[in-house]
């Protein structure tokens, strides 16, 4: 019963992850549309030291951040995980359905729009995900 229990949480927490991770990268979006969006779910409008306004959004294994340009609309996205087993269900996810381009990057192709995702880490070591539109 023990591994039967263990089964089903990881086919629903597999299934959780994968509308999620679909559903929270918005390039290319207007900062009011992502606002609108996720308001049940507590999304924030905020600026930073140097004055850029970003949103955040907190869940409960990862956060996103999207980066909001002059003209409201989301230019960059940043989804930083709770801990390394978010991480490689992102990269095994992301790994099955974009162009794999390195061990810690890919592409994402929609239409005639690609986006660069690549796996970061900031100078503490905390892993993030950056996802931006190529030119």
């Amino acid at each position: 019963m023990n591994n039967l229990v263990k089964s089903f949480a990881l086919v629903l927490i597999s299934f959780i992850f994968s509308m999620a991770s679909l559903a929270q990268v918005r390039l290319n979006t207007s900062s009011q549309e992502i606002l609108q969006e996720f308001e049940k779910e507590g999304i924030i409008q905020d600026t930073n030291t140097s004055g850029a306004v970003y949103l955040m959004l907190d869940a409960d294994y990862w956060t996103v951040y999207y980066t909001i340009n002059e003209a409201s609309i989301c230019t960059q996205c940043f989804i930083v995980p709770a801990d390394n087993e978010v991480i490689n269900y992102f990269v095994e996810k992301y790994n099955k359905n974009y162009v794999v381009i390195g061990i810690k990057e890919w592409r994402s192709y929609y239409g005639a729009d690609v986006a660069s995702i690549v796996l970061k880490e900031t100078e503490d070591g905390e892993a993030f995900f950056l996802w931006e539109m190529m030119e």
